[in-house]
């Protein structure tokens, strides 16, 4: 009678007793056996999991294999601009060293000098300047011989030319006779063995553009070119918008 007064849990967990709860015993729900629903989970899970790790490696390896493929495409397209920059300004150079040994600019006939500098460059879009030590412009195929000119916008490029005797290639400046983006490429004059004058190619900016867009790409794919401080000198697509511009970052 006093076993029978207590409540059920009481009565099941007693002494001696051969009946206890669930709870009391867990590995007896493991003990049981597994619904087949399980044993398909686990069966689909050792299948799918190691064909899984298989994809992801050869994914990782084709992502790598991909993006190194992608940077030697663009390694090799860089390359392939540079060397187009290159001979671009090497013919400047030849071009603006054949006219250094000009007899009119030797005896100072500048107005004959004038039309031969305009005859060399009527093919392209540069110009031809002269210059003397102290920066001022002698002539300019960009205007009539005769006109009024300014000093050179570029001192720096010339002076350094003048101090090393070799050629030399500035930064962007704005030109006060084109009033437009520019790029100069100075060689010296030496006439006596002494440096009498610098010789300047100067191109508008928008002559490297023409480089750029010349060159075959990829859609999407764009290039440009910064000067010596990072400035946009030019670029393949919307040259007008960013040339002028420090190069983002």
């Amino acid at each position: 009678r006093r076993d029978c007064r207590g409540d059920g849990n009481d009565r099941l967990n007693m002494p001696g007793t051969s009946i206890q709860t669930a709870t009391s015993r867990p590995w007896l729900f493991f003990s049981r056996p597994w619904p087949l629903w399980t044993y398909l989970v686990l069966f689909a899970a050792s299948v799918a999991l190691p064909l899984l790790s298989i994809a992801v490696y050869f994914l990782v390896q084709a992502v790598e294999l991909e993006q190194g493929r992608l940077e030697r495409q663009l390694l090799q397209t860089a390359q392939t601009l540079v060397s187009d920059i290159d001979r671009d300004i090497e013919r400047t150079i030849a071009v603006l060293e054949t006219l250094a040994t000009s007899e009119a600019l030797e005896r100072g006939d500048y107005a004959a000098f004038h039309a031969q500098a305009r005859r060399a460059v009527q093919s392209t879009s540069g110009a031809v300047l002269l210059i003397d030590p102290t920066m001022q412009q002698l002539l300019n195929t960009w205007v009539d011989f005769g006109a009024p000119l300014p000093k050179t916008s570029d001192p720096g490029t010339a002076l350094r030319v003048l101090q090393t005797g070799a050629p030399d290639v500035s930064d962007l400046f704005h030109g006060v006779v084109s009033k437009r983006p520019a790029i100069n490429v100075d060689v010296p004059v030496k006439i006596g063995g002494q440096t009498r004058y610098v010789l300047i190619m100067t191109f508008d900016a928008g002559h490297f553009a023409e480089i750029l867009q010349a060159q075959p790409l990829e859609s999407g794919w764009i290039t440009g070119i910064t000067d010596k401080k990072g400035i946009v000198l030019a670029r393949s697509q919307r040259h007008h918008d960013f040339v002028g511009k420090p190069l983002p970052s």
